[in-house]
């Protein structure tokens, strides 16, 4: 009689926590549905180690699709604006467009995201909380390995819309923070959101530069659901060739850059961090390569280490 009852108890409990689970999944299809569907405008914070930024958000969904304007309220005067892909950037120097599909707003992209990334997270439901005056849900991220960060996300309880989020180290302390301080979900669907207080015709008008395809640099060893998205070639202000290649789990970007640097001797820094952003360097031969991403450092360590030359022939490594 006892073991029946513990067994009923037993699978109770693990009923609960398959419901749990589900939940959880529930509200990060919730919140990628809102990001995606929900007319807002809103203000918000960004702060980063020791830096923050105070901007303006509005979404806007039609029979074209979504449109997104981000203002800065500090600092150097910016608006940013995206529709169908293309990405336009408004600020001092004039207008420049940005090629290729880009995420501009952090609670557009993060819910969807980690969604495709189950395999490489647990998400659980946390308690209950209030974000710009709104009841909200707190969703608990945590990695099972110590290659990417954690987050605890809060999600408006009425629309799913996702009002909060913080990026967590191993130890738990937040490197990122993403926070509305207000939030309209019925804006004015009808109001102006193209640029116009910046004119393609500016003297001065910033052009994006096209990157050269092809590398010479691979890397034999990443983390696991990290693969490569692209690589390039740029010519640097010194029109010195930078190598460039771009990994991806599907939210964390690492970026590898290898630059010649001949016989002049490595800068002092071997490593930077600032909030969730690090950065580790190190040299192949007479090629400076420097590794940064919103990752762990292990990451970083572990990439650096694995940067080869493409030519089997060369026998190169990194050295710290």
């Amino acid at each position: 009689m006892i073991k029946t009852v513990a067994l009923i108890f037993w699978l109770l409990f693990a009923a609960a926590g398959v419901v749990r689970a589900d939940s959880a999944d529930r509200w990060l299809e919730r919140m990628s549905h809102a990001a995606q569907s929900l007319n807002y405008q809103g203000d918000f914070v960004f702060l980063r180690g020791d830096q923050m930024r105070q901007m303006q958000a509005l979404h806007l969904v039609d029979e074209a699709g979504e449109h997104v304007r981000i203002t800065t309220v500090d600092g150097p005067p910016t608006q940013i604006f995206a529709h169908g892909g293309q990405v336009t950037v408004g600020e001092k120097g004039g207008i420049r467009k940005l090629p290729g599909s880009r995420e501009v707003l952090f609670s557009s992209s993060l819910p969807q995201r980690l969604l495709a990334l189950k395999s490489l997270y647990t998400v659980s439901l946390g308690a209950s909380d209030r974000v710009a005056g709104r009841p909200a849900q707190i969703i608990d991220v945590q990695p099972l390995d110590d290659f990417r960060f954690g987050f605890q996300l809060w999600a408006d309880r009425e629309h799913g819309l996702l009002l909060k989020a913080v990026m967590l180290n191993r130890e738990g302390r937040a490197v990122e923070r993403f926070s509305f301080s207000r939030i309209d979900l019925n804006p004015d669907p009808d109001q102006p959101i193209e640029p116009t207080d910046y004119s393609v015709a500016q003297s001065g008008a910033l052009v994006a530069s096209e990157p050269q395809p092809g590398s010479r640099w691979e890397v034999t060893e990443v983390p696991p659901g990290f693969a490569l998205q692209s690589v390039s070639r740029h010519a640097d202000e010194q029109q010195t060739e930078v190598d460039h290649l771009l990994f991806s789990d599907g939210l964390a970007t690492v970026s590898v850059f290898v630059e010649p640097i001949g016989d002049n001797p490595m800068p002092e820094n071997r490593s930077t961090s600032k909030g969730g952003v690090s950065a580790m360097m190190g040299r192949i031969s007479q090629n400076q390569v420097t590794v940064m991403g919103e990752v762990p450092t292990e990451t970083l360590s572990l990439i650096l280490r694995s940067v080869k030359p493409v030519d089997s022939g060369h026998s190169g490594r990194v050295h710290d």
